[in-house]
């Protein structure tokens, strides 16, 4: 699955470049994904759609230098390619990292 969402993040950079569920999901069985990893991507972004449209961001954006520090229990459940993940991400200003006191 991640290998899915790196390709799609080199590929359109932006949620609003990317082709609907349906095309895309045609578009990778193209290239060669395999069915259950593309559909595990394809619910993955549509969660995180769902869940940041219900959220707002607790300060303004602003220049950071904070890191997100992943519990214990963090690295468990999601492990660490899913938290590298996250960082590269955050690296990319893809998702920025919250601050707040």
């Amino acid at each position: 699955m991640f290998d899915i969402l790196v390709y799609l993040f080199e590929t359109y950079y932006t949620p609003q470049a990317c082709p609907k569920a349906d095309i895309l999901a045609h578009k990778l069985a193209a290239i060669g994904f395999e069915d259950d990893e593309i559909n595990d991507a394809l619910s993955w972004l549509h969660g995180l759609r769902e869940s940041s449209e219900q959220h707002q961001p607790i300060l303004p954006q602003r220049e950071s230098t904070s890191q997100r520090i992943f519990t214990d229990q963090e690295y468990r459940l999601i492990g660490q390619e899913a938290t590298g993940f996250i960082r590269f991400l955050e690296n990319s200003g893809v998702l920025p990292p919250l601050c707040g006191k």
